[in-house]
């Protein structure tokens, strides 16, 4: 099974977002946006609070597939944050609407896992 390590090298998520542009010269410049995908409020909240502190632009929130696609197309976020458990439209098919019609669009695909879940294996 991947990891975040395995795929990315990194060995912190924060250095993750730093590769994306945070502290940056692009930062000082114009701070990146951000539209975060999650059915989870409490995963909304937590995340846009995460990213507002590392000085990232948080545009928008979406519950649902179809309306992470909506709000995509209408604030053109630099970065997205996508569930893979969206109602009406799952993250693959966001992730492939939105990689389509911006493939310079970064979207990151959050997982998560318990002991009632099976883990997900990317392929």
């Amino acid at each position: 099974m991947l990891s975040f390590n395995n795929i990315t090298g990194w060995h912190d998520p924060l250095n993750a977002l730093d590769y994306m542009g945070a502290g940056s010269e692009a930062m000082k410049a114009g701070r990146k946006k951000v539209l975060i995908a999650d059915s989870s409020t409490f995963m909304c909240i937590m995340l846009a609070t995460t990213l507002e502190k590392l000085d990232f632009e948080v545009v928008g929130t979406s519950k649902s597939g179809n309306e992470a696609i909506e709000k995509f197309k209408a604030l053109k976020p630099d970065v997205i944050l996508v569930d893979p458990a969206l109602p009406d439209k799952d993250g693959i098919e966001v992730t492939r609407a939105i990689t389509e019609e911006s493939p310079s669009t970064v979207v990151i695909m959050l997982l998560t896992g318990s002991e009632t879940d099976p883990d997900m294996t990317l392929i």
